[in-house]
């Protein structure tokens, strides 16, 4: 018989039989390897079909193979024995709790805890005795069922059966009764999971259907707006800046935009049955700006006037324009326009051009000073001398910027920028066949966009993401007035409660109960006015959060001599880099592959 690779065994129960083996084969159960042939079947205790396993020992070169630790619990003359096997390579331990469990549901009488304790920690292969001489009794199998914490799944365990009654569909579904479990049910998965036999492991048998909330309502614009106008990359490389498409002619009683309204939530449901109400989308308002009028409906914006669409302040206004067919210099002077201003020469050092639409310029400006409230187009560029100072609401467009001072409430595009200082409420692109920054001070709320950045002189150059310094300085001057209005209604509560004494005692006057009546509807209009601050502090809050999501973005080389500083973090650059995204992760300045630009 030793002959043979294996010996085959058989004895009441898998645990005896496991026992005889080794003893045959003077191994520990890490040296072997156990295969049963035939389960052990008994009736009222009585066995009627004995285990039969089949014992290999291991081959040297198997030893190290990662087994879990298991256990066996044996009932013998002298007691009752807990054997608990360690794991083996890189298997896991035997779980206390499933030992535990096992033990209390063979109703295991007059345990000592102590040896229990001792085996499991011991887990060294040895027989422990745990408890004094007993009968074994059978054991039903049983199903538990759990429910998540937010009632929108429950899961399944199947206990199983240990010379007791298995498991079937009847008793998995007085389980689910039992725990509440009304919704959702999957009835497909519980019956798979008692046909395979998937014992001590959760099982997802029911899920619970999310509320879905109504849109909010919406404006839908009928016209190209301003923000739009971005140059075209052509083929080869270069930028369009002369087909910029800026100004958006309307004609009289065009259609500017449409209020849609919002749509109804849909309630969800939790496996125990419960809805969960779902949000209905808010209505949004539609109004207009200059020479704009509503339908009598209030649901469709008209312009009522010839002119070019511009947006401010989240209105829609209809502008006329103005034109200087020659340079703006002393034959001019400085020019304030309510609309769009459009330059066909250059704009000379010292003249100011301020416009409420867009300023394009065809020629150079020089050291001249353009404030807009709605985009800047240089269709050729500036060069500066560090005197041009250009402001503009939206965006700010110029095939090169050199040497000067520029502000833009959304973006700045250029092909090269250089020596300048920059600040965009959204993002600055230098795009284009040369795409260069380099030197100066770049700043932008979200994203930095380049072909390459800085130089191989190691220039200075100074990038900074993640930052909105208007919106941070509408946050300080909220919490401010906030604090200051918290004050004055402390103030009038102590007028309203000392008035409310006085008129207790003995009544009031008829001029401290006026006084009473303006105190309590100031309070009132105090108490909204703290509400609406403290709507919008929440929006604000909500804004610079997902500023830290800045990225500096280079779509060739980024030179040693730059800095980056994204929201808090900063990173110097010492080398050389190619074709590189940087953004913050944890607190730090990271690079990574190249990423599509963003802002």
């Amino acid at each position: 018989m030793m002959q043979q690779d294996y010996i085959t065994v058989e004895a009441d129960t898998y645990e005896e039989a496991v026992s005889q083996a080794l003893k045959m084969l003077d191994k520990s159960a890490e040296e072997v390897e156990i295969e049963i042939l035939d389960q052990p079947k008994k009736i009222l205790n009585t066995t009627i079909r004995p285990c039969k396993i089949k014992v290999r020992i291991r081959d040297t070169d198997k030893r190290a193979e990662s087994i879990d630790g298991s256990f066996t619990l044996e009932y013998k003359k002298d007691g009752v024995y807990l054997t608990v096997n360690p794991p083996m390579g890189e298997g896991k331990p035997v779980d206390e709790r499933i030992i535990v469990d096992k033990i209390k549901r063979k109703n295991v009488e007059q345990i000592d805890n102590k040896a229990v304790f001792s085996a499991i920690y011991t887990a060294d292969g040895i027989p422990v005795k745990i408890a004094p001489p007993q009968d074994e009794h059978p054991v039903d199998a049983e199903v538990d069922i759990s429910v998540s914490r937010d009632a929108m799944e429950a899961y399944m365990c199947i206990l199983p059966e240990d010379g007791g009654k298995p498991c079937d569909i009847d008793v998995a579904g007085k389980a689910i009764d039992k725990a509440g479990v009304k919704y959702g049910i999957n009835w497909d998965a519980i019956g798979s999971a008692l046909q395979q036999g998937l014992f001590n492991q959760n099982i997802l048998i029911a899920k619970g259907v999310e509320p879905i909330n109504g849109q909010n309502g919406y404006i839908e614009y009928t016209v190209q707006l301003n923000a739009d106008a971005k140059p075209r990359i052509l083929e080869d490389g270069t930028v369009d800046y002369k087909h910029l498409d800026l100004i958006k002619n309307v004609r009289k009683g065009d259609v500017l935009a449409k209020r849609i309204p919002p749509t109804l939530g849909i309630p969800g449901r939790t496996v125990l049955d419960k809805e969960i109400p779902a949000k209905d989308g808010k209505p949004v308002n539609l109004s207009g700006g200059k020479n704009t009028e509503l339908s009598d409906d209030g649901n469709t914006l008209i312009a009522s006037i010839d002119g070019q669409v511009v947006m401010k302040d989240g209105k829609i206004s209809v502008l006329p324009a103005y034109e200087v067919s020659a340079d703006v210099d002393n034959s001019t002077g400085d020019i304030e326009f309510v609309g769009n201003v459009k330059i066909k020469g250059n704009v000379r050092t010292g003249f100011t051009i301020k416009a409420a639409g867009d300023v394009e310029v065809m020629g150079v400006v020089e050291g001249a000073t353009i404030i807009s409230d709605g985009s800047i187009v240089l269709r050729s560029g500036v060069q500066g001398m560090n005197k041009a100072v250009l402001k503009a609401d939206a965006d700010i467009i110029a095939r090169f910027v050199e040497n000067a001072h520029l502000e833009a409430g959304h973006d700045v595009v250029a092909d090269a920028i250089m020596h300048s200082y920059i600040k965009a409420g959204n993002s600055v692109t230098a795009d284009g066949r040369r795409g260069l920054i380099v030197g100066g001070n770049i700043k932008a709320a979200m994203a930095i966009n380049a072909r390459n950045i800085g130089s191989f002189m190691a220039t200075a150059t100074e990038l900074e993401v993640g930052i909105d310094p208007g919106l941070r300085e509408r946050y300080n001057q909220i919490s401010v007035k906030l604090e200051e209005l918290d004050r004055q209604l402390k103030n009038y509560d102590k007028d309203i409660q000392a008035l409310t004494k006085m008129e207790a005692r003995g009544g009031l006057p008829a001029e401290r109960q006026r006084l009473k009546i303006v105190r309590i509807q100031n309070k009132i209009k105090l108490v909204q006015e703290i509400a609406e601050y403290k709507t919008q502090l929440v929006e604000i809050e909500e804004q610079l959060e997902q500023l830290s999501n800045g990225t500096v973005n280079v779509k060739d080389t980024i030179f040693p001599g730059v800095k980056i500083t994204i929201g808090s973090s900063v990173l110097n650059i010492m080398k050389e880099f190619h074709y590189a995204t940087f953004k913050r992760e944890r607190g730090e300045v990271v690079m990574v592959a190249y990423e599509k630009r963003g802002g």
